[in-house]
């Protein structure tokens, strides 16, 4: 296992992204890092409604942007994160579930994100390797 995830195009067009990572903590740990909104806060967002159940809701706002994600829980059993998008931003998609899985192993450990001065350096570390891996090789 990787803790670079792995990347597939359907016949539409469609980029499926799968990371899944093997974490060192107690199941309960991770699944309140996972479920509880503060705890949440630590890694990926600043503000979280979760409905845990398959086919919740899932709404989150991140902290060092104006964005806001949107869908639905489709399986609650394991560290999987599979996203499905299309391929215009696909590094910047890529190198960001990367780095907020390193962030949850991070916030694990007792080290939680300062989202006010959050280290971009680390992002741009995993973009430059996503963006290097898919160019043609000439």
């Amino acid at each position: 296992m990787t803790d670079y995830g792995t990347l597939e195009t359907r016949d539409d067009g469609t980029c499926v992204l799968r990371y899944e990572r093997r974490l060192r903590h107690p199941v309960e740990k991770v699944w309140a890092a996972l479920t509880e909104p503060r705890e949440i806060e630590a890694w990926w967002a600043r503000a979280a409604e979760l409905e845990l159940t398959e086919g919740g809701r899932a709404r989150f706002e991140w902290l060092n942007g104006p964005a806001i994600a949107q869908g639905h829980i489709t399986r609650l059993e394991r560290l999987t994160v599979t996203h499905q998008i299309p391929d215009e931003h696909l590094t910047e998609v890529l190198a960001g579930w990367h780095i907020h899985l390193d962030f949850l192993e991070d916030a694990l450990d007792g080290r939680r994100v300062d989202w006010a001065d959050w280290p971009r350096d680390r992002f741009d570390v995993h973009h430059r390797r996503y963006e290097a891996s898919m160019r043609p090789i000439s």
